[in-house]
Parts: C-alpha cells; structure tokens; sequence
C-alpha cells in the first residue's frame, strides 16, 4: 500500500477510543503507549468527565496525535457511546476500542478494516463469543444443560470466575436471588449457548450499519447474551 493509499484509508476509516472516567488514566496510558507505534489519527471519546478540563492530562499524553475529542455521559453500555460517536463522525467507517484495548501488531487497522470488504459485511470483529449469560445462569442454578457438560463443577467456575474479577460476589443469599432473577427477566428473549455475537473490545463497522443498524443490532446482542443494563469499558 503506498502512503497516500494509507493516508486515504486513515481519513476514510475513524479510529474512536473509548476512555471511561471511571477506570482511570492507567489503561488509557497503556493503550496509547501502543497505538503510537502503529498508526496516526485518533478519536478520543471521553465517557463520563463531567468537567472539560478533567481531560487534559489525557490530550497531554498525545500531543503530536493532536486528537479529535467528544464527551458522553457515564450512562449506558460501551455501544450507547459508540452509537453517539457514529452520529457525529463523518467518515465512511469507524473502528471502535475500549478502554482496555492495546494494540500488538502493525497493519492491525488495516486487517480490521480489510474484514469489512468481504461480502458485504456491514461490522466485523478483533474477537467473537458463543458464550450466553443466559445458559450460565441456569447453569448455576443446576440446570444440567450444555454448560454444566462442558464445564463441570459449579463452584469451581464461580471460583475462577471471583479470581479473576478481583472480587466477584459468587455465593451467599442475595447472589443467588440475582441469578435467579436474572434468568426469570432474560429467558422470554435471550438465545442459550452457542449465542455467537462480536464481542465489542475491537470492531469496525461502516457508518450505515453503526448509525442505523447498530442500536438494532444491540437489542439483539443484548437479548441473545443476557447483557445487562449498566456501563462498561
């Protein structure tokens, strides 16, 4: 690819991170220690700082980036802030990372936005999941489905699971209630395992699908993976 075909891609194609207040400057410090070695031209979509000059130390970090910046409200799951996001770009695609995303090879932007070439396709993904919050409820409830087969012991997943969270409440009275509660609310809508969906810690789409499909296709996702309402990275 020649320079001024790189040059026309990146013009074409946003690059729109997503910085969560809420987690602090460190991953923020991690993400942009590796996208600078990569590539140029950036969106920083700052989510829940009330107070302008709260973002200062972060445009600071990425001066030669010179980065374009909007501001949404802590409110909603990652993909209400993208939706806001594809109402006020205008390029022709938009590539969205969370607030945890670090970037490990060259060409990652290109091979991101290469995925959309193919037949049409209007979004595609870093990584995708079969993974349904609905089947592990039940799972934990004792339903002996797909996942208890797979996975085996109840107490050992909810052990992991509390281990690598940091803290994850995974017994007692009122867990209980919530998983109960929770597979009541979803089992009318939700779709068990395999729930294949892209999972929304990288992804491009075309402006056409985020701006008109996306909140469409995050009922869907939302119905079919039992994501519940709340933010997130």
């Amino acid at each position: 690819m020649t320079a001024r075909a790189a040059g026309d891609k990146r013009r074409r194609t946003a690059v729109v991170h997503l910085v969560r207040r809420s987690n602090g400057i460190e991953p923020f410090d991690a993400f942009f220690t590796s996208y600078g070695r990569f590539e140029a031209g950036l969106v920083l979509l700052f989510k829940g700082y009330e107070d302008p000059g709260h973002v200062a130390p972060y445009l600071e970090r990425a001066p030669d980036q010179a980065p374009r910046w909007m501001h949404v409200p802590d409110t909603g799951l990652d993909l209400t802030a993208y939706l806001v996001a594809a109402g006020k770009l205008g390029h022709e695609r938009l590539c969205f990372l969370n607030s945890f995303s670090e970037i490990r090879a060259p060409g990652w932007l290109q091979l991101l936005d290469s995925a959309l070439a193919d037949h049409g396709n209007g979004a595609a993904g870093a990584s995708g999941s079969w993974a349904s919050h609905l089947s592990y409820d039940l799972f934990q409830l004792g339903w002996r489905g797909r996942y208890a087969r797979m996975l085996g012991s109840r107490r050992a997943v909810r052990g992991s699971l509390q281990e690598l969270s940091g803290g994850y409440a995974s017994s007692g009275g009122r867990y209980w209630l919530l998983t109960l509660a929770n597979a009541v609310r979803y089992l009318p809508t939700m779709v068990p395992f395999p729930a294949a969906h892209l999972r929304t810690n990288a992804f491009p789409a075309t402006a056409r699908c985020s701006g008109r499909c996306a909140s469409d296709a995050w009922g869907r996702s939302a119905r079919r993976t039992g994501s519940k309402a709340g933010g997130t990275a």
